[in-house]
């Protein structure tokens, strides 16, 4: 991020609702800097977003508030996440990646574990 990027594709309303005080990125909390970069791909018009741990930095409102916003969010999202609660909420397909194999699961990530424990039920 540079300032000639913060300028131009900022979304002055949802930088206020994400709580991000000031626009210098050599300033901002870690926290601050996700939510920058959170407000920027939510306000461009873009078919798809790749987050790679989107909720790392956020405080619970933070997250909920990316939760609100992402559910509103009509193109593609590929998410890769440790946040379970966030994967909860927010996927409705999970791909697992293991040993050069992807292997598609339909729901939220509490889905995904009870699909799995099944898988390992009938395979014993």
């Amino acid at each position: 991020l540079d300032e000639v990027t913060l300028q131009e594709e900022k979304d002055f309303a949802l930088v206020g609702k994400l709580g991000v005080e000031q626009l210098n990125i050599q300033t901002m909390s870690g926290g601050e800097e996700t939510r920058l970069k959170i407000a920027q791909a939510l306000s461009a018009q873009v078919h798809g977003i790749l987050a790679d741990e989107p909720t790392s930095h956020l405080d619970r409102e933070g997250i909920d508030f990316l939760i609100g916003q992402l559910k509103y969010f009509t193109g593609a999202l590929l998410v890769i996440s440790h946040d379970r609660y966030f994967l909860d909420e927010i996927v409705d397909k999970i791909w697992e990646l293991k040993d050069g194999k992807i292997t598609e699961y339909w729901g939220n990530y509490s889905d995904y574990l009870r699909q799995k424990g099944e898988e390992r039920k009938s395979q014993a």
